[in-house]
């Protein structure tokens, strides 16, 4: 069993070089990585997935503005 661990930003991957960078170093040495941000606008999301969509890491925006016009979608897949 690998160890987990956790990266916690307020905003898109795409905004983010820094947590990138740390999310590909921490999943190159072997550990289980799993980044926790946001989304609240529908072009930078969708940087993100192209952004993200080859990693061994995984980005989960537990806030998604972007899902609908009447507010904030919250995920509640987080363990």
């Amino acid at each position: 069993m690998s160890i987990r661990i956790v990266i916690l930003t307020g905003n898109h991957a795409c905004h983010n070089p820094r947590a990138i960078k740390e999310a590909d170093a921490f999943s190159e040495a072997g550990f289980d990585v799993e980044w926790l941000g946001g989304w609240t606008n529908s072009e930078l999301a969708e940087r993100d997935r192209k952004l993200i969509a080859n990693r061994r890491w995984r980005f989960v925006p537990v806030i998604d503005w972007t899902q609908n016009s009447s507010g904030a979608s919250f995920h509640k897949n987080i363990q």
